[in-house]
């Protein structure tokens, strides 16, 4: 969307409206387009906001993500950098790639998660370390998840307006293969199958997922009990305030659910989105945690529903999250979040600041 698109470009500074085209009106276009996977369009939108103020590095920085050739990435990456060397991504951008690009062919491809250039076919990218490609077997999970939930929460608004784009779904299923949340992973792949079913890699990707998520729920049944996904057992005592913790994290859950129980609150768990909405139109929490990253739905899709009830309109919810992005706190806040906590947090962190609203 076009308030999705403007977060994007709060980042920049605001480039001035030309005299013949309104430049952010363009860029945001273009920069949908991108998302998108419209390369061929967004370039020529790109193109026309170069035409009318070749000192845009913003578009100079855009353009440089979608072309192929070697040359026209150092030339665009080039330019990003010349009219904007105070800005940190264009300066990173630049450090990592160029060092790339020097001993790569005449074409390159691009990392569908941060932009990084891939030489020689790799198995995953050399700057987030996200696999590059559905597979069967163990590999490293990526160092730092922060880039992967980035594209994913870009890529899904993206999917909402578009859902039948099998590259955006694709990429999508990508990205929470990486994160290891292979039912939702599979969930876009048979998107992408079901739109482009002559595409063969996508129903050999849907066979290894179904194979993944089979021995997942082989190996879930196989654990005690008392780790399963927790589900109100008991009512809160008199005059114990309760609290809804909706995260998929079965770790997460059980520490939060420890402290809150410590300091004498009654906990009640949800591991999904839907449970998590489930469960709060059953029971009258005094206060709600909610993860972003859910295996269903994003938190940013959970916290209107629960809005919508009634009796939670008052109900103060602290959002979980493992990314630390301006942006997303926005959104946060704007959806009518509380609070925006940072994981991994420090436990007193978190009983002071549900202190400060119960």
């Amino acid at each position: 969307s076009m308030a999705d698109v403007q977060a994007e470009l709060s980042r920049y500074p605001q480039p001035k409206e030309s005299g013949s085209i309104d430049e952010i009106a363009f860029l945001k276009q273009a920069i949908i387009m991108v998302y998108q996977f419209q390369y061929k369009e967004a370039a020529a939108k790109l193109a026309e906001v170069l035409r009318a103020n070749r000192y845009n590095y913003i578009a100079w920085l855009w353009y440089s993500r979608i072309v192929g050739k070697t040359e026209s990435i150092l030339k665009t990456l080039g330019e990003a950098q010349r009219w904007g060397n105070a800005d940190r991504e264009v300066l990173q951008e630049n450090k990592r790639n160029r060092a790339l690009l020097v001993a790569a062919p005449a074409t390159v491809k691009r990392c569908p998660i941060c932009w990084t250039v891939l030489v020689d076919n790799p198995a995953c990218c050399s700057y987030c370390k996200a696999q590059l490609k559905i597979h069967e077997g163990e590999f490293s999970k990526p160092a730092s998840q922060d880039y992967i939930e980035t594209a994913v929460t870009r890529l899904e608004k993206v999917q909402k307006f578009d859902p039948k784009n099998v590259h955006v779904a694709y990429c999508l299923a990508l990205g929470y293969f990486n994160l290891d949340k292979i039912e939702r992973a599979l969930g876009f792949l048979r998107v992408a199958a079901r739109y482009s079913p002559g595409v063969a890699s996508y129903q050999q990707a849907v066979h290894i997922l179904e194979t993944l998520l089979a021995r997942q729920e082989s190996t879930a049944s196989a654990r005690p009990a008392a780790i399963q996904p927790a589900r109100a057992a008991s009512l809160p005592k008199a005059g114990q305030k309760s609290i809804l913790v909706i995260e998929d994290s079965p770790t997460s859950r059980k520490v939060i659910s420890m402290v809150l129980t410590r300091e004498g609150y009654h906990v009640v768990e949800a591991s999904t989105g839907a449970d998590g909405i489930m469960l709060a139109g059953e029971v009258i929490p005094s206060l709600i945690l909610l993860d972003i990253m859910l295996p269903d739905m994003t938190g940013f899709d959970v916290l209107p529903r629960l809005k919508d009830m009634p009796h939670l309109q008052q109900v103060p919810v602290i959002m979980l999250t493992g990314k630390t992005g301006s942006a997303d706190r926005m959104l946060g806040i704007r959806a009518g979040s509380s609070e925006y906590l940072t994981k991994p947090f420090n436990p007193q962190k978190l009983i002071e600041i549900i202190k400060k609203y119960l």
